[in-house]
């Protein structure tokens, strides 16, 4: 493969772990407004406690499970695109 073709190839090859890194950081982002929004409307009164508690543990989840996720997937689009980049492109004809 030319240098050209790699430097051509090179988004494609990390673009599934970019959307799964930014799906991530945007889930996590989602659940934090979640959380806080919950816990001050559970304190003003306007909505179930009940509710509340369990929106702030659906984001501490999240965060414990599913967020860590993220370090693994820039990982692999800093050190993992000369591995897809191996492979010609006429193996996939």
């Amino acid at each position: 493969m030319n240098a050209l073709h790699r430097l051509d190839a090179l988004p494609g090859a990390a673009a599934v772990n970019m959307l799964h890194l930014f799906g991530i950081g945007i889930g996590a982002w989602l659940m934090a407004q979640a959380s806080l929004r919950a816990t001050i409307g559970a304190a003003q009164g306007s909505l179930d406690p009940g509710f509340a508690k369990a929106k702030v543990a659906t984001g501490t989840f999240y965060a414990a499970q599913i967020f860590p996720e993220a370090r693994a997937r820039r990982d692999a689009i800093i050190a993992g695109t000369d591995a897809i980049l191996m492979l010609e492109p006429e193996l996939f004809s």
